[in-house]
């Protein structure tokens, strides 16, 4: 199979992927990895196993996804991902990105587009062994970008010295009122 990254490619709307038994991935596993052409996609979610498949996807380079969200409760939900280099999964530019168990772990392992303005990040863990893979990590040494809002919830607190991102404002629109009367 052939792809040409400059033929039209349609945008599919959402991508929800379900893996409760690890025989559900198995076969994808095999893949190499940014062999599965999913194209240009609005939202993504990989939960419990499906999160193991990351690697193995790839997104069109124009993409722009309004929402990656990544869950896993388990420790062997990411065995395949602690195998890849850090900075090896490649999101591109993403509007808000959640991760949320051991999936927070896994952060090292992103890698996020340079001109990237995130309109918010959540990363939520309860338990301390989800951290382990980011506290291993020096300080600042996971990029985030610009961020809008960040909401580290219960433990992903612990990691807050490792991420690398600018906060910057939302954007915020006087009341029409105001416009109005400014402009004349």
């Amino acid at each position: 199979m052939s792809y040409d990254s400059r033929a039209p490619t349609s945008q599919l709307k959402k991508l929800d992927l379900y893996g409760y038994n690890p025989q559900h991935i198995t076969e994808l596993l095999k893949k190499k990895n940014n062999s599965i052409w999913v194209g240009k996609v609005k939202r993504l979610e990989l939960k419990s196993y499906a999160v193991g498949i990351l690697p193995k996807l790839k997104l069109h380079e124009e993409n722009v996804m309004e929402e990656i969200v990544l869950d896993a409760c388990r420790p062997e939900h990411i065995t395949e991902l602690r195998k890849t280099e850090n900075k090896s999964i490649w999101i591109r530019k993403t509007k808000k990105l959640e991760l949320r168990g051991y999936a927070v772990g896994i952060l090292p392992k992103l890698r996020i587009h340079g001109e990237n303005v995130m309109e918010k990040l959540i990363l939520g863990a309860c338990h301390p062994e989800y951290l382990t893979e980011a506290l291993i990590t020096k300080d600042k040494s996971i990029w985030i970008g610009k961020v809008k809002e960040v909401r580290l919830e219960g433990l992903a607190k612990e990691i807050e010295n490792k991420l690398d991102f600018t906060l910057i404002e939302p954007d915020v629109k006087p009341p029409l009122s105001l416009r109005l009367r400014t402009s004349s």
